[in-house]
């Protein structure tokens, strides 16, 4: 009947979504407000901070990570890593990082993070 007709659009709407890719964007997008929200109350400490952000290695690690998201495009997963880990929103840039890395330039436009293990591994 009607109801099994309408069951298999939903479906086939959903699978479309998923395979375009913008079920998962919606997704993270939510998961980021909805963090937000919860995470309003600025008056109560918040230790996932601390850890992400202790020490200068530690901030180096989230502005690679936050590099490669950005030269991705993977702008939801940043939606939500930069309130969680309460990263500054003015990000200096690949070329300060590079920099702060003492990251020798190879004439790629690969991300740092890649640049890094690429040197490592040699």
């Amino acid at each position: 009947g009607d109801n099994n007709h309408i069951d298999e659009l939903k479906e086939l709407v959903k699978m479309s979504l998923q395979q375009a890719g913008v079920l998962g964007n919606i997704k993270a997008q939510l998961r980021a407000a909805v963090f937000k929200v919860v995470n309003q109350d600025e008056s109560q400490p918040k230790p996932t901070a601390v850890n992400v952000l202790s020490t200068n290695e530690d901030a180096l690690a989230a502005d690679l990570v936050r590099e490669y998201l950005e030269h991705h495009q993977l702008l939801s997963s940043l939606a939500v890593l930069v309130p969680e880990a309460q990263l500054d929103d003015s990000f200096p840039g690949r070329s300060a990082l590079a920099e702060r890395l003492d990251l020798k330039s190879r004439g790629t436009n690969r991300p740092l993070l890649v640049e890094l293990l690429s040197a490592h591994m040699g």
